[in-house]
């Protein structure tokens, strides 16, 4: 079906929910401004950007409190900091997350003048995604997929188009062809030590932060916006009948696994990063943008399986974004938006509980810290205190805030749960 019962945004809590959300996150907005730990880094994971964007939708939803002076503050730093470091190009740790952020914000923030800050930014990434054969990694966070999103972001400018080609040109380059149509795999070099020494050859990532998900997702977006459509086409068809083809047996807890490999399929847990949740927003997106109805039938089939997936069964541990109870009330209150599905308006109001569930107020940062086992040696606890968009407080705060006002989370294009449509 298509999503012909689109609704718009509105608050999807209401009653005690809705104010206890709004404590939260006003909890979040004055400690994040107080930190004592401000960012130190540029980035939009970790960095001033994503403390920037954090503040400018504060500042979209409240216009009047101050939360735009303090969101152009930390871009200016941002901004100011990524001129003096060598960086690479990556979405989350690199210049492109900055000018995403930049970019995002820059009508509310800076105006709509003459002067553009990212054309320093597009110039040295368009050089650099004419390097072949490709040396780098394919995926969102800090690969040719990132790079897309940014692509995307800038449209409909000249260079914008010519980065979008020139990341289908190398995503082509190193597709892997097969039976089950096309993939790309995740070369050694760029896993974690950990997940390098349990697939010491690589693997085929089915999820949308590192794998074909991710990918699938920006060849949409430039075949809508017109762009090496020659080569997008049959790249994302041939990802599509891949991922199809790669589904978990029908009696198995889960529609896919975490990756592909020589180690036996595992149904992977339920969150944005990993899982049924983002691979069907992602599937759901692509498929949309395009207007494919078999497809979004397709996707909104795995969505839907996901959605009633018994909480224990989850395997969540923490709040953020990535592979956290808002990650998942985000995902599926943009689902509930596309389409008008019940299904996904509950599912959403559930994840949402939780995540106000897992707050310990005095601990953390506005109550919440992230899970990380064994991230600090010798520390005898697992969690964290983490500020970040991506795990942490500022991702918290993004998704609860999506869930009381009536401004859409365009910021979720990050996260390719929405996909930026063609100007």
């Amino acid at each position: 079906m298509d999503a012909k019962r689109r609704v718009p945004w509105q608050p999807l809590l209401e009653g005690d929910d809705a104010v206890a959300a709004r404590g939260v996150i006003d909890d979040l907005a004055a400690t994040l401004h107080l930190d004592s730990m401000a960012p130190s880094q540029p980035f939009l994971s970790g960095g001033h950007a994503g403390r920037a964007l954090f503040y400018g939708y504060l500042g979209e939803v409240w216009p009047d409190l101050g939360f735009d002076a303090i969101a152009m503050e930390h871009l200016e730093r941002a901004i100011d900091q990524a001129a003096e470091l060598s960086m690479r190009a990556g979405l989350y740790s690199g210049f492109t997350g900055i000018a995403w952020v930049t970019e995002h914000l820059q009508a509310g923030l800076l105006g709509d003048d003459d002067d553009d800050p990212n054309l320093a930014a597009d110039e040295l990434l368009r050089d650099y995604l004419a390097t072949t054969p490709w040396p780098d990694d394919y995926d969102v966070i800090g690969g040719l997929a990132g790079c897309g999103i940014y692509g995307l972001e800038r449209m409909p400018r000249a260079i914008a188009t010519d980065i979008l080609t020139r990341v289908v040109e190398r995503l082509h380059e190193i597709a892997v062809r097969d039976r089950a149509g096309i993939a790309w795999h995740r070369k050694p070099e760029f896993l974690l030590p950990e997940a390098r020494s349990r697939s010491p050859n690589g693997f085929y990532d089915l999820g949308t932060a590192h794998g074909v998900p991710g990918v699938l997702a920006v060849l949409a977006g430039a075949l809508a916006a017109g762009i090496a459509e020659d080569l997008a086409r049959p790249l994302l068809e041939g990802a599509w009948q891949w991922m199809m083809a790669n589904r978990l047996p029908p009696d198995a807890e889960t529609t896919y696994a975490y990756s592909i490999s020589e180690r036996p399929l595992v149904p992977a847990r339920s969150a944005w990063c990993y899982g049924d949740p983002g691979v069907a927003c992602a599937m759901y997106g692509a498929a949309r943008r395009i207007g494919n109805a078999a497809w979004i039938d397709d996707a909104l089939a795995i969505a839907r399986r996901a959605a009633v997936r018994p909480v224990e069964r989850c395997g969540y541990m923490d709040a953020g974004l990535c592979h956290g109870t808002a990650g998942l009330a985000l995902i599926y209150n943009r689902l509930w938006h596309e389409t008008g599905e019940a299904i996904f308006a509950d599912a959403a109001r559930l994840w949402y509980r939780k995540t106000l569930e897992l707050r310990r107020p005095g601990q953390g940062i506005a109550g919440f810290q992230a899970y990380y086992p064994g991230a600090v040696p010798g520390q005898s606890t697992d969690w964290v205190d983490d500020r970040s968009f991506l795990t942490g407080a500022e991702g918290i705060g993004l998704a609860l805030l999506a869930a009381v006002s009536t401004i859409a989370p365009a910021w979720d294009r990050l996260l390719l749960v929405s996909l930026r449509r063609p100007r």
